[in-house]
């Protein structure tokens, strides 16, 4: 009972974090804990106009291109 209400008490307190990012950014993103790099990283590294990251990613000197991307497959394929 008491591992119950104390994964309870959590569940509540992380919604409540978060659901704060819910209303929109407006700067407000690194003060809030609700910066996240899915978000940027969508439109800029190609993943909005449907590349595949690990298919299409290419790799030039320190720069990606082409919908690649730094983070693992689950994390990726989520995007």
């Amino acid at each position: 009972m008491l591992v119950l209400a104390v994964s309870v008490l959590f569940l509540g307190a992380g919604y409540a974090l978060k659901a704060q990012c819910l209303a929109g950014f407006g700067g407000r993103e690194y003060s809030h804990l609700c910066y996240n790099d899915i978000q940027p990283l969508y439109g800029i590294r190609g993943v909005a106009e449907n590349i595949f990251p690990y298919v299409n990613g290419q790799l030039a000197g320190s720069e990606l291109l082409n919908g690649a991307i730094e983070y693992p497959v689950l994390t990726g394929l989520f995007m």
